[in-house]
């Protein structure tokens, strides 16, 4: 059971915020440390989950997490709640994934540094400033059909309007999507010949404002998902009756 209200008087002084997750994704299987993001008045925190698999634990230094994910764990969305002596945060998404998830290496904002991906791969990362780019490199085979996306937005609550393109390696964008899930994008490309291709991502506040120029901050957090092989989209009907 999650708790859902303050203790004492307290509550607005004080009170704890958890705001994310980084990285954002833990395989089925895994044992991770993770860096909690938000307000900590006292440390250590309790952490709660809606999921009997997937234990969520304070380390000795402020700000980390110990993540463990029993092998029986089913991937999708786990829901965390931090709480302390006189209060509890808000839920704050982590996601389970059925493969390891792989950090980008930085820096990667041009395509002579491009990340590595290994197909199927899942890649997480941050667009942590004002006009950032990732970029990712894959290496495909003629007449494989390669799908894309970006988990940010949607589930993630991250407040990025992103972009997503693949790129040959003369730098010709061959292909883009934008907003293919609420705000998250993204692609299904056929691919024509072997070769290595670039996935580029970059965003917009998911507010506009007057800035002209890619958005980038801590809030900006995004999983990138690659595969060339079977890829469910959506089931129908979308539930089950008795």
């Amino acid at each position: 059971l999650f708790f859902l209200g303050c203790f004492s008087g307290n509550c607005v002084q004080g009170q704890i915020q958890l705001d994310r997750f980084f990285p954002p994704a833990v395989g089925v299987g895994q044992s991770l440390e993770l860096n909690v993001e938000g307000k900590f008045p006292e440390w250590p925190i309790e952490l709660v989950t809606d999921c009997e698999n997937v234990s969520v634990q304070a380390a000795d230094k402020s700000g980390h997490v110990r993540v463990e994910v029993n092998e029986l764990a089913t991937p999708g969305v786990v829901w965390v709640r931090g709480v302390d002596e006189t209060s509890a945060s808000a839920l704050v998404p982590l996601l389970i994934e059925p493969l390891i998830p792989v950090a980008e290496v930085e820096p990667n904002e041009t395509l002579e540094t491009a990340t590595q991906v290994e197909m199927p791969g899942i890649m997480t990362g941050r667009l942590s400033k004002s006009g950032e780019v990732d970029t990712f490199r894959v290496g495909v085979k003629e007449g494989e059909t390669m799908v894309v996306s970006v988990i940010a937005n949607e589930l993630l609550q991250s407040p990025m309007d992103a972009v997503l393109q693949i790129v040959d390696s003369n730098g010709h964008v061959l292909a883009q999507a934008d907003d293919q899930r609420g705000l998250d994008p993204q692609l299904v490309y056929k691919v024509k010949r072997d070769q290595t291709l670039l996935i580029r991502l970059f965003a917009f506040p998911e507010t506009p404002n007057s800035t002209i120029g890619f958005g980038g901050a801590a809030t900006f957090v995004y999983e990138l998902r690659v595969t060339t092989g079977a890829f469910v989209d959506h089931v129908l009907p979308l539930n089950q009756g008795a």
